[in-house]
């Protein structure tokens, strides 16, 4: 059973800018979908996971944040526990140890679990949102001990189970990300860069390229 929301955490003042209210305006969160948030500063993008943590809390969901550096974990979780005092976190990574039933008690009451690739299997009483932080790193796919798998594919595969919304964040995302977004309109394109840091991206078919006659490397753009 979720523990009840204090309401000191309901009550958490988050004041966004027009511009991050304009994205947070976009989450359905009773609804699977795919979200993918580029930004230029950190505090944008805490302000929408903040915004979105304090939504999950008052509904009594829990939310999961994945993060690909054990040390990036201890910086998230310091941002977060200033921003509400109360909250329960349970840190998921495979340098803890822990006594496996007290393990298991934490991480079904826990508001908010964190963690890096293996957070992924935790189970959950009530799962509200996943996050995927810095989902560009290399990290987030398996390739050295099996079994073999990308992260992202399993928090898609585990929302889609859910009905929950999956949030990925990046300052670049990656190509499949990006492609996904821009090209299959598979996730939501959420734009938090300033307007001097935006970039004009194209993706190009070199097979068009090549029928073209374009023999080069560089591209004709």
């Amino acid at each position: 059973m979720i523990k009840p929301v204090t309401q000191r955490k309901r009550n958490v003042k988050i004041s966004l800018t027009i511009q991050q209210q304009n994205i947070f305006n976009k989450f359905v969160l009773d609804q699977y979908k795919n979200y993918l948030l580029i930004y230029s500063l950190e505090s944008d993008k805490l302000k929408i996971y903040y915004k979105l943590i304090q939504e999950n809390l008052i509904n009594k969901k829990q939310i999961l944040i994945l993060v690909p550096e054990i040390i990036l974990i201890e910086h998230l979780v310091r941002k977060i526990k200033i921003q509400f005092p109360d909250i329960t976190i349970f840190v998921n990574h495979g340098r803890i140890k822990n006594n496996f039933k007290n393990s298991k008690l934490q991480q079904l009451n826990a508001d908010l679990i964190i963690g890096n690739n293996i957070a992924i299997f935790t189970p959950f009483i009530n799962l509200g949102i996943i996050i995927i932080d810095d989902e560009h790193h290399e990290s987030f796919i398996e390739k050295i001990k099996m079994p073999y798998y990308d992260v992202r594919e399993l928090a898609q595969v585990r929302a889609n189970y859910n009905r929950i919304p999956l949030l990925l964040s990046s300052l670049s995302p990656s190509l499949t990300s990006y492609y996904r977004a821009k090209i299959l309109g598979e996730y939501i394109w959420l734009n938090l860069q300033n307007n001097e840091n935006k970039y004009d991206i194209q993706l190009i078919d070199m097979k068009e390229e090549l029928k073209e006659g374009s023999l080069s490397l560089y591209l004709r753009l």
